[in-house]
Parts: C-alpha cells; structure tokens; sequence
C-alpha cells in the first residue's frame, strides 16, 4: 500500500504517477513492467518512487484498490436507492464495474490485469500480508427480513454476487473475442439471468421432486 509520503503528495503529482502506471500497466500485464519506464513517464526519480510504494506490484495492487473502492462506494449507494436490496443493488452496479473495464482509457489496463491473474503474476514470489477488507454486505445495509438468509450468511452471499460479476466480465470478454455484435448488452442479458437464478432459483414454484 501507498506510504503516508505519498499521500501527501500534492494532488496533480499523485495523479502524474498513477497515470504513468497505469499506461505502463497497459502496454504490458504487471509481471513485464518496468519502473524505469514509469518513473520516466511520470518525470520522478527512482528513489522517490520508492519512497511511495514498495514495488511495481504495490503501485498496481492500490490502482486496482481505488477502482474497487469507487466501486464499493457506488454499491453503498444502490444499496440505499434498493432498500437493502443486494440483488437489485448488484444488477445496478454491474454495468458501471463493465462500463469501467471496457472503457478506451482503461481497457488494455484491465486485459493485462486479467491476463496476471490468469497466470498468477499478481504477486511476486514473497506474498505481502494484505490488511484484511471489509465485508460488503452487513445487516446494516441488507435488509434481512426480505432474505431466507441469516447475518451469518452474508459473507457467502456476498462471495456468491461478487463471483458472479467476475464470470459476468468474462462472458463479455469471451463475447468479444468471439466478435459478437454488441458484447456488452450480451454480458449484461446474461448476468441478469445469472443474478436471477441466483435471487429466485432455477426450479419453478411449487414443485416438488416426487
């Protein structure tokens, strides 16, 4: 994660850095990365840049960490607007998530990004000790009563929506590959779908299994 050095960086200097990653982080996944190529970019000397961030892989884990937390911040907001509805607050959120990856700026970023996951090249071969996170869903902002679930089941809940927008983007990169003609409305059918087996079952109302 960022030193504290870092964050009182003026604005526009955190931003110069960043930007430069993130262009870095496009033209190749993280594991082919340089500094010298981002410091270059961002007009910084080495040494500064260590005084920021440990590596190229803390830079990049906290570039994806301020997507993730713009994200977290939307879904508190769809959460309220829904009553505590995550299933409608989810299918609010997924389009921006997408919208996001796929955009001109971004999209390289993210491909290359997938690609290290791909090949678990997130990490370098010391795995630094993240700070744990904080679940999404509380009993703050779900509203239980509308659920058959308990507070204890939330965390699955959750792994389950979340697991969901990761299959959902790649079923719009798989709709891309294969040239479909518009890949985005076709990732967010199919989630719909997904999403709605997931909050009503596939089996019909009043079945049984004699």
């Amino acid at each position: 994660m960022p030193t504290q050095t870092f964050l009182n960086l003026p604005q526009e200097k955190r931003h110069r850095l960043v930007d430069a990653a993130i262009q870095e982080f496009s033209r190749v996944p993280v594991s082919d990365a340089t500094i010298s190529h981002i410091i270059k970019q961002a007009g910084i000397p080495r040494g500064s840049f260590y005084q920021y961030f440990e590596d190229k892989f803390d830079l990049h884990h906290y570039i994806i960490n301020q997507f993730r937390t713009s994200w977290i911040n939307q879904w508190h907001k769809f959460q309220t607007e829904s009553q505590g509805n995550p299933f409608a607050a989810i299918r609010q959120l997924f389009p921006v998530i997408l919208d996001d990856i796929t955009s001109p700026q971004y999209y390289r970023f993210w491909q290359n990004t997938f690609i290290a996951f791909r090949d678990h090249q997130m990490q370098p071969r010391k795995k630094k000790k993240r700070p744990a996170k904080k679940p999404v869903l509380t009993t703050q902002n779900v509203a239980l009563d509308r659920l058959t679930l308990t507070a204890d089941q939330l965390p699955l809940l959750q792994q389950e929506l979340f697991a969901t927008i990761f299959f959902g983007i790649r079923l719009y990169i798989m709709a891309s590959y294969r040239g479909e003609e518009d890949p985005r409305q076709q990732a967010l059918d199919q989630f719909d779908t997904l999403i709605s087996w997931l909050e009503n079952g596939v089996v019909k109302r009043g079945d049984s299994d004699d």
